[in-house]
This record gives structure tokens, C-alpha cells and sequence, in this order.
């Protein structure tokens, strides 16, 4: 379609159904956009898969791995004042009704034995005991029991921790939150009866899923605002022109709405992982505007001008010149966003989508509404040249583009330098995700995560699941002693504190056996004897250990590691361990699971996934860029200025020790989209110049001319777009926004320094 009868027959002669359909569409958008989904839990980005499933049916028989601890210490925890509040704050956080069951102090089971006597009750009990010797003798029962010792209370019996273990919440994606929420709100009202009460830590996944939400909403609420308020004075800093500043808002707004509607279309949430979605369309919404614009008051600008009373054949000009580059820089874009659908992971599949879909809309918008809006643009009084090549920012660049045309031999061996050095600090970077240093050093979550590693061993846990064919198989004393072995191979290694399995239960049933003699602290050699025990046993807490039938056994192993790294080899130890004990030739079935390992699984998905998806999203932005540009030689020229802002992005993750984690990962195959989009919009218009007979450095510059300022606005836009991520007090999102701001800067050097001195370079050559 030609730019003309585009325009007459949209734009001019349709307005007002065009206007109508617009309108419709964003009010059906707003519609899904205010119904969308917000996941306050990470295992929204835990794929369905057979390891999900199978930790679901896991989680259902042994309860909850992801408990949420409330710790504390005070050199007064065995005094009467002390445990009338733990037991107190016990039965108020029993009542909420997100909580299968709470283990404290107070309730959790003491087995003793003496002479005919085998006794399974709560440690303290409801009536708190007053007399000095019952409470010594309390704290001894306590640090004596390797099942409370270093698992409820610390070694020098001065802190201790709650468990609160959540309900199995299957689809209920908001449970944690209602439980979090829940369990501060007891834990005021008990603190009033208690008003020397200790400082309280909350640890454990429901506190940092639930601070991951709210730090992201947090966010969201100074984001939107503020990329609004510093979008708009970009614009009128390099347009000087109200209405164009308000048509491009218009198609910054509708290109938001649309896009978290399209989100909730493809089956995606507002979550921790999509939070950047927002910020981030709103920025990229604005080029494909101000091209158009820019354009558009260049041609009015030009001497001699005679524009008619709509500006018709101005606008026709200004959308023909235009909507072809900005088409492909719009699919290159959403071509980088579009290789996030390799991932694994719901939540990146559901990101790249929607980004994707946002790139399609901002241009659709661009040259519908805006191009709909371009005659009342060009009814504001013009003032002189264009404001866009006035701007001082403008003119430094057209400096630094004229002194790469003159030393482009130089710039281009400063830049070989400049890779050398990035070559190098990406060497060096790590890989890794640890989701507690996705918050800051000073805050709660990681102040309470220092105090529970530090005094009780941790509040995560790595669960392994040990699973026979036959029932009663965990009444043979040989199965027993194989749950022993791995936890013993477990409490070997330092990264864990503490491991709990049936056997320990047994164990201390068979010392009560005998009159609570510390030498019989042992597995009994008999299947009859374990029978005996077990029919006698009345408590509740081994059945977070062993099933109904005893087929099916848990040990979980307490650790104070969180770097996804480390847990990994850990891992890896453990599986080539379990396997050297052949547990198939026992009829058994052994598997690792758990909330911890999931992520664990998860974040080295994210990470490896993300050098497919950048290697499908250069694979496809590099081949729009040969076919839009239809040579070779330019196709190889444009590749240069866009993979120097990759190479210098892994250069300044490792020299400034940024790891490759679950945010940082993706950058490069979002960027990659991003960052050639100036350079096609340069070379197009070389391309046109060098057609018109215009010299080597005459299209560069005449190139500057008319694209200059668009190219250096949007990048500066996109800049302090992502630069007001670095705002956040969520570290992951900080990263993304720094580097990626970095990104933008040296695409930009790139495109008005390093591409000229190629181009000019190459004429030199021949």
C-alpha cells in the first residue's frame, strides 16, 4: 500500500471509525489489564512439569517444606515470662486457617521412657511451669533431644525458632500472602499481652516470595509515575512542542494498557518476573513516536514549506519515510523478546510474549493514532528550525559523528581495545542466584536470614524422598539404616545443619525403651521391636517423616546455603552418593525434592536457557537486518556497533562482580532486539543518500541530519527509562536497569561514533 492511499484511507478518511475502534479496544484492554493476575509465590515460575507434580504428591503426605520461622533469642528463654509467650503466640497462629500445623518449644513432643513407662507428650505443655528446678529440668530435656537441639532451639539454649508450616495450597497462588499477613497480625496482638517480648525474625520461602510481591509492587507504584513525568520532559526538552509530548503519551498509555492485557491473554501474571514489563514498554512505545514526529516537523520545518489546511500531503510524507524502518525495527524487537519463548519457565515464556505483542502494538498505535493526530500536531505555532537538531545533546553528537568520519582508524582500535578489556571481565563472571541478595544488605528479610543461619542452621531445607514398593519396607532395620547412611553422608557435609528423618524418631523411642539410657540411642535390630514402637508411639510429628503404610520415607536436611551454585554441587554430591549405595537393588526409590531444590532446578534453567534464546534472537535480528537492508556488506557493518554493547555488558558484570543470576540472564536476548533499532534507522537512511549519489561522507552526515535527532532522543529516553529502575530496593531489578541503561549508552556511542568511522573506513579501503 502506498504511503498515500495508507493514510487516506486509515487515517484521514476513517477517523472517526478508526477513532471508535481504538476506543473499544481499550476499553476491552482495560478490562483485562485491571483482572490481571498478581503471583506473590515463586513457584509461578516452577514449570508443571514431572519434578512439580511429583513434589506436590510429596508435599501432600509429608506436609510443608516451606515453613515460615519465627525466631528469637533471649538469655531468659526457659523462664516462665518466656515460654507463657511462645506457647501463647503457638496456639493464636493454630487458629489461622492457611496453617496445617505449628512446631514450637512448647508442643513439641518430648518421648521419654522409665521403668514400664513409655511417654510421647508436649515438651512444656499449656500450664507453664514456676519452679526453678522443672524449668532446669525442661532446658535439659531440651538441649539432650538431637530432634530440638539445633532444630527448635540453639545449641547454648538461648534462641529458638517457631515453625509455622503452611496448608497445601495447590492453585491458591495468594495463600502465602493471606498467611504472612495472617501470622504478623497474631503476633501484634500477642506482643500487647507481652510487652517485654523479644525482637522477632520472620524467615523461610513465604517471607521472601511475599517481600518479592510487595517490593514489586512497590516498584510498580513509583515507576509508572515517574517514567510519565521524566518521559514527558524528555519530550518537550528535545520537541519544544506540547501536543506532541501529549500524542506520544497518548500512545505510550494505550500501549501499556494493551500490553498487560495482552499478558493476562496468554496466560501470564503480574509477578516478580514480568514486574520490569511496565517501565519497560512504556519507554520502548515512545521511538516509533518520535521518528514519526521528528519527521514530520522536519518536513514542516523546511523553507519553503506551504503546508494545506490539514497537513495532509506533510503527513503523508512523513508516514511514507517512516513506517518502513520503524516496521523493522518494531519485528526486531519483538524478535529478541520472542527467543525469551524457548525458556522453561512459564513466567519468561509469558514475558517474552507479551513484550513481544507490546512492540506489534506501539507501532500499530504509532501510525494510527499518532499519524491520526499529526495535522493537530502541525496546528501548534512552529518555532523556527526543528527543536529536535537544536538541543545541545543533539549537536555534541553530530561533533562526535564528524570526528569519527576524520579518526575512524583510531576509534575503531580504541574500540578492539575497549572489547579486549570487556573479553577479559567477562571471564570472570559467576554464576549464580541467590535470592536473598535480591534484597539489600540492611533489610529485614536478610537481617532475619543472618540471624536463623547463624543461630539455628537455616530456615530452608533440601527434602530427599526414599520410596519402597512394598509396604511396611521402613520396619526393616537394613532400610533404616540406609536412610542413615545418606543423612550421615548429609551431616558431613557443611552446608547442612541439621537432618531429621524416621530413623531419628525410632532412635529416640528405643532409648526411652530403656529407661532414656543415652547408650541405646540407636536403631533397634529387630522388625517386631520397631512394630512395638511404632503401635505405641501417639504423637503426630513422624508423620511429617513416614507415611501411613511405612513405604514411603523423608529426610530433610536444614542448610544455611542459598547460592544456587553451591546448592547445586551439593546436589550433584549427594545423587552420585545416593547412587553408590545402589538403592534399586534394595526395591528402593530415591529422589531429591523440596521447595529449595525446584528453585535450585529452576534457576539454572533461566541461566542456561538464556544462551539459546540469545542465540535465536541474533540469529533472527541479524537476518531482518540483511533482508530490510538487501547487502551484505552493510548487514556485517550493522552487526559491529550492536554486539559492542553486549560484549561491553558481560565486560561490566564481571568487573563490577555481577552475577549471571536469574535477572541479569536475560538481558542480552532483550537488548540485542533494542539496540539495533537506531542502527537500522541510520543505515536505512544512509542507504536512500548513497542511492541519491551523495559521497561516503556526505551521506553520513546528511544521515546525522535527518536522523540524528530522533536516534540520540530515543536512546537517551530508553536510558533514563532504565535508569529509574535503578530506584528499586529490589537488587535484581536495580541490575537489570543499570546494565541495560549501560547497553542503551554505548549502542548509542556506537551508532554516531563507531558505525560512521566503519562506513567511512570502509570507503577508504575501497
Amino acid at each position: 500500500m502506498s504511503s498515500k492511499g495508507f493514510y487516506y484511507q486509515l487515517i484521514s478518511q476513517r477517523r472517526p471509525l478508526l477513532a471508535l475502534a481504538l476506543a473499544v479496544i481499550t476499553l476491552a484492554a482495560g478490562y483485562f489489564y485491571l483482572t490481571l493476575p498478581v503471583v506473590t509465590s515463586t513457584e509461578a515460575i516452577v514449570p508443571k512439569d514431572e519434578k512439580r507434580l511429583f513434589y506436590e504428591e510429596f508435599r501432600q503426605v509429608f506436609g510443608a517444606d516451606d515453613a515460615l520461622g519465627i525466631a528469637f533469642k533471649s538469655e531468659r528463654l526457659f523462664s516462665p515470662e518466656t515460654l507463657a509467650f511462645i506457647r501463647d503466640l503457638t496456639e493464636a497462629l493454630e487458629e489461622i486457617p492457611e496453617v496445617e500445623d505449628v512446631l514450637s518449644l512448647t508442643n513439641v513432643e518430648d518421648i521419654r521412657g522409665g521403668q514400664g513407662v513409655f511417654i510421647v507428650e508436649p515438651l512444656v505443655g499449656e500450664e507453664i511451669p514456676t519452679s526453678a528446678q522443672r524449668l532446669a529440668w525442661i532446658k535439659e530435656r531440651a538441649l539432650s533431644n538431637p530432634l530440638i537441639r539445633g532444630n527448635l532451639i540453639s545449641t547454648d539454649g538461648q534462641a529458638t525458632m517457631i515453625l509455622v508450616r503452611p496448608a497445601f495450597h495447590g492453585e491458591d497462588e495468594d495463600l502465602e500472602a493471606r498467611l504472612l499477613e495472617a501470622v504478623e497480625k497474631k503476633i501484634k496482638e500477642i506482643r500487647a499481652r507481652f510487652p517485654g517480648a523479644p525482637r522477632l525474625h520472620l524467615a523461610g520461602w513465604p517471607v521472601i516470595d511475599v517481600k518479592m510481591a510487595a517490593y514489586m509492587n512497590s516498584d510498580l507504584a513509583v515507576f509508572i509515575p515517574l517514567t510519565y513525568v521524566l518521559m514527558a520532559l524528555l519530550l518537550y526538552l528535545f520537541l519544544r512542542r506540547i501536543r506532541a509530548v501529549v500524542g506520544i503519551l497518548a500512545v505510550m498509555t494505550l500501549s501499556l494498557i494493551w500490553t498487560m492485557a495482552a499478558l493476562n491473554l496468554v496466560g501470564g501474571a503480574m509477578s516478580p518476573m514480568t514486574a520490569i514489563l511496565s517501565p519497560l514498554i512504556m519507554a520502548l512505545s515512545l521511538a516509533d513516536g518520535v521518528h514519526l514526529t521528528s519527521r514530520f516537523y522536519l518536513e514542516l520545518d523546511r523553507p519553503g514549506a506551504k503546508p494545506q489546511k490539514n497537513f495532509s500531503a506533510l503527513v503523508i510524507k512523513a508516514v511514507g519515510e517512516s513506517w518502513r524502518p520503524c516496521l523493522l525495527t518494531s519485528l526486531t524487537t519483538a524478535a529478541g523478546f520472542l527467543s525469551l519463548v524457548t525458556s522453561r519457565i512459564p513466567a519468561i515464556r509469558h514475558f517474552g510474549l507479551a513484550a513481544a505483542a507490546g512492540m506489534i502494538i506501539e507501532f500499530i498505535l504509532t501510525f494510527t493514532l499518532l499519524a491520526m493526530l499529526l495535522p493537530w500536531l502541525g496546528q501548534e505555532a512552529a518555532r523556527g528550525n526543528s527543536p529536535v537538531r537544536e538541543s545541545a545533546l543533539v549537536s555534541a553528537s553530530q561533533k562526535l559523528t564528524r570526528l569519527a568520519v576524520t579518526r575512524g582508524r583510531w576509534i575503531i582500535l580504541f574500540t578492539l581495545a575497549v572489547v579486549l578489556i570487556s573479553l577479559w571481565g567477562a571471564s570472570q563472571i559467576r554464576t549464580e542466584t541467590n535470592l536473598l541478595e535480591f534484597f539489600r544488605e540492611k533489610s529485614p528479610i536478610r537481617v532475619a536470614a543472618r540471624f536463623v543461619d547463624q543461630n539455628l542452621g537455616g530456615s530452608e531445607t533440601l527434602e530427599i524422598s526414599i520410596r519402597a514398593k512394598e509396604p511396611e519396607a521402613f520396619l526393616d532395620p537394613e532400610n533404616l539404616r540406609f536412610l542413615e547412611e545418606i543423612a550421615a553422608f548429609l551431616k558431613n557435609r557443611p552446608a547442612f545443619s541439621k537432618v531429621v528423618g524416621p530413623h531419628d524418631f525410632l532412635k529416640q523411642m528405643n532409648q526411652a525403651f530403656h529407661e532414656d539410657d543415652p547408650r541405646f540411642y540407636r536403631l533397634p535390630h529387630s522388625r517386631e521391636l520397631l512394630a512395638q514402637y511404632l503401635l505405641l508411639y501417639s504423637g503426630t510429628e513422624l508423620s511429617h517423616f513416614l507415611d501411613e503404610d511405612r513405604s514411603w520415607a523423608r529426610l530433610s536436611a536444614r542448610t544455611v546455603v542459598h547460592n544456587s551454585s553451591a546448592l547445586e554441587e551439593e546436589i550433584e554430591d549427594l545423587t552420585e552418593f545416593i547412587h553408590r549405595l545402589e538403592p534399586e537393588k534394595r526395591g528402593l526409590e530415591v529422589r531429591i525434592t523440596g521447595k529449595t531444590y525446584l528453585n535450585t532446578q529452576v534457576i539454572k534453567d533461566i541461566v542456561s536457557s538464556q544462551v539459546q534464546s540469545l542465540t535465536m534472537a541474533g540469529g533472527i535480528v541479524f537476518a531482518f537486518i540483511f533482508l530490510a537492508l538487501r547487502s551484505l556488506t552493510l548487514g556485517l557493518v550493522a552487526m559491529v556497533p550492536n554486539f559492542l554493547p553486549l560484549v561491553t555488558n558481560f565486560g561490566l558484570m564481571g568487573w563490577a562482580g555481577i552475577p549471571l543470576n536469574t535477572s541479569t540472564a536475560t538481558i542480552s536476548a532483550v537488548a540485542i532486539g533494542i539496540v539495533v533499532d537506531d542502527t537500522i534507522h541510520f543505515l536505512n537512511q544512509y542507504q536512500m543518500l548513497r542511492r541519491a549519489g551523495l559521497s561516503v561522507d556526505q551521506a553520513i552526515l546528511g544521515t546525522l541530519i535527518v536522523k540524528g535527532g530522533a536516534v540520540t532522543v530515543t536512546s537517551v529516553i530508553l536510558i533514563v527509562a532504565f535508569g529509574i529502575l535503578v530506584t528499586s530496593r529490589f537488587v535484581p531489578t536495580v541490575q537489570f536497569g543499570f546494565l541495560s541503561a549501560m547497553i542503551m549508552l554505548v549502542a548509542l556511542l556506537g551508532d554516531i561514533f563507531l558505525l560512521p568511522a566503519i562506513l567511512a573506513q570502509k570507503k577508504k579501503g575501497g
